[in-house]
């Protein structure tokens, strides 16, 4: 029989066996390419300025294609070293993006990294030091939601202006409604 170890990689002319990522953190386009997260942050460690990477494909609300993502941990006293202290966070996020920039002149289009995230606390790891993928795009996940769940409170909140005694009454009326429609939501969710 066969193990299925979870590897992907390849095998050259001489025989050797090369591992070049993860079957569950492959990426796969639209069109059905696939893109290995490993290889690209491979190019990545090269680069001077960054400590440490992830690639993934992020999810954008209203588009249909993954936008291939890099979060970076930066490598200060390199860049410091390179480019002189005190910079701001704009322009660090503008060196490192340059360097990418450089990088994906060397992949294909559908491999090219689009966004920059900037990370400013240690990745979640395993034991053996390697990046909990998981547990970090879940820290995105939950991120966003407390950002979508601030905004219906907010707009739930926010002042109402009205001339026409009627038409103010009737607003309050609604918001009334939904308030206590998202209370009730809210109650039965818990339970």
């Amino acid at each position: 029989g066969w193990f299925n170890s979870g590897d992907i990689g390849y095998q050259d002319k001489d025989g050797y066996v090369y591992v070049t990522g993860r079957s569950k953190n492959v990426i796969v386009t639209q069109n059905g390419k696939n893109i290995y997260p490993e290889e690209i942050e491979l190019l990545l460690s090269k680069i001077p300025e960054i400590q440490e990477c992830m690639v993934y494909g992020k999810e954008v609300e209203g588009e249909k294609e993954l936008i291939i993502s890099v979060k970076v941990i930066p490598n200060m006293e390199e860049i410091e070293n390179l480019h002189g202290k005190d910079l701001s966070e704009e322009e660090i996020h503008k060196i490192i993006w340059n360097k990418i920039k450089e990088v994906n002149k060397g992949l294909t289009s559908y491999k090219a990294i689009k966004n920059l995230e900037i990370k400013n606390d240690e990745f979640a790891k395993t034991t053996t030091m390697k990046i909990k993928r998981y547990v970090e795009l879940q820290k995105d996940k939950e991120k966003n939601e407390t950002k979508e769940g601030q905004a219906r409170i907010e707009a739930v909140h926010a002042p109402t202006y009205a001339i026409d005694p009627l038409a103010c009454a009737q607003n309050h009326e609604k918001q009334t409604q939904r308030s206590q429609q998202a209370d009730h939501h809210q109650q039965h969710r818990g339970s």
